[in-house]
């Protein structure tokens, strides 16, 4: 009787612990359950087929295309942070490499089970090391695209982006899309812009909420909204969250770590 009960839970331990790595690794379904049957082993219902390969457009070496993907439902977002191109924009020429590793975003859409490219998106102010697509966040039909090495001075939302006195300080930029098209809908700085700070290190929205990763700013702040003027823990790191109403952004808080210190890499 003990042993026979011990069997059985044995079985079941081990009937649960492939599900859970079923579904880990992306196989679709659970193994039958053979509870009436102690010592029986499980079998799995399913397994993984390649549906599609994909390339850049413009594939060239070193663009490092797929650094970075995001997929929400029908829709796949890989990036080439070191895509050479100096265009501009949506769709624009992907054949002049004037631009080193300016960065580049490629976009993806499902049709049955086949996938076709829908746009190739640049920065609005591309320039050489930018590396626009360090950092994806895709969310319905809304893609943010964190360029970390973006150099410009501007602060907040769509400021002056042509001011390129703040090396590494990096940009965001947000693009939503009706339909087929796909337009720039915001272009975000940090509210305390500072060369070195990499804002769009990393990057992450839901809903109508996005966080910004700087993970080498240097404020010694704490907490919530402190002081972001205090330039005395280099690479401590922060993070900045904005808002959207409508279509226009807001910054809504610049959190750092309760315990900031110098080399954290918050964010």
């Amino acid at each position: 009787m003990k042993q026979s009960l011990m069997t059985s839970m044995v079985s079941t331990v081990i009937r649960r612990s492939l599900c859970v790595c079923g579904l880990l690794i992306g196989l679709i379904g659970c193994p039958e359950d053979h509870s009436s049957t102690p010592g029986a082993m499980p079998t799995l219902s399913a397994s993984l087929i390649q549906q599609a390969y994909l390339k850049a457009s413009n594939s060239a070496s070193n663009d490092d295309f797929g650094f970075q993907v995001v997929l929400d439902g029908d829709t796949l977002v890989a990036g080439a942070w070191q895509e050479d191109s100096n265009a501009t924009g949506i769709n624009g020429n992907q054949g002049n490499n004037a631009a080193v590793a300016s960065g580049a975003v490629y976009v993806f859409i499902r049709t049955g089970d086949a996938w076709s490219q829908q746009a190739y998106i640049k920065a609005s102010n591309t320039g050489a090391g930018d590396r626009f697509g360090t950092s994806l966040a895709l969310s319905g039909e809304t893609l943010v695209v964190g360029a970390r090495g973006e150099s410009s001075a501007a602060t907040g939302i769509n400021g002056n982006q042509s001011d390129d006195s703040m090396s590494d300080s990096g940009a965001v930029y947000v693009f939503t899309r009706t339909g087929s098209t796909w337009a720039q809908q915001a272009y975000l700085k940090a509210s305390n812009t500072d060369g070195g700070d990499r804002f769009g290190s990393s990057v992450s929205l839901s809903g109508e909420t996005l966080a910004v990763a700087a993970n080498r700013e240097d404020s010694a702040a704490t907490g919530v909204n402190g002081n972001q003027g205090d330039n005395t823990a280099t690479d401590s790191g922060a993070v900045y969250v904005f808002t959207r109403t409508g279509s226009t952004w807001a910054q809504q808080a610049y959190l750092k770590a309760s315990n900031t210190g110098g080399g954290d890499l918050f964010g």
